[in-house]
């Protein structure tokens, strides 16, 4: 069951998750719902963010999904790639019953091996810090996001449970799906 729901929760994250062109007028997102983290990966400082659900139970260890945005979010701002998934994630909390941590990948840049090495690296050390359950860590990505997770498929030796590549295709206003997965 709990697989169902994080499964359901990656989709309903994948189908908002792209955006056409890149606005300037960016919203931006609270730093209490997602906040900011760095780590430092060499001598490299590097920000990202993370959302936890409210109400967690103290000492609960939830799951956490790594996502991996498209490359309309790419940049620098630690706000990009939040643009497609936040709004779903704030009108809908309770189908995000886990953690998930959002590096942004610099502009210019795509979801490569060095890419992935930081990614895993922002994981890790959120499960770490906030208790995460290691047991169930997960991987999403919308479009170069997808290609992202075949890459971290390919590069890493992951702990993670289950793997999912969403590609969301917006046709006459209504969204077609592709989810698949792959346990290890």
């Amino acid at each position: 069951m709990r697989c169902d729901v994080l499964i359901l929760g990656v989709a309903l994250l994948s189908f908002s998750c792209g955006r056409k062109t890149p606005s300037v007028d960016a919203p931006t997102f609270s730093q209490n719902t997602f906040f900011s983290r760095e780590t430092r990966l060499g001598s490299r400082s590097i920000r990202y963010r993370v959302y936890v659900p409210r109400g967690r139970k103290e000492g609960e260890k939830l799951p956490a999904m790594l996502y991996l945005h498209g490359s309309d979010e790419r940049g620098d701002d630690n706000e990009g790639q939040l643009s497609g998934p936040a709004p779903s994630i704030l009108a809908n909390p309770n189908n995000f019953r886990f953690i998930i941590v959002f590096p942004q990948c610099p502009a210019g840049r795509i979801w490569d091996e060095e890419m992935i090495d930081r990614a895993m690296a922002e994981l890790d050390e959120t499960v770490k810090d906030l208790n995460g359950d290691e047991t169930r860590l997960y991987l999403a990505g919308f479009s170069l996001g997808g290609y992202g997770t075949w890459m971290a498929e390919r590069c890493t030796q992951t702990s993670l449970q289950l793997l999912c590549r969403c590609r969301a295709e917006f046709c006459r206003g209504r969204v077609n799906a592709k989810i698949s997965h792959r346990k290890f």
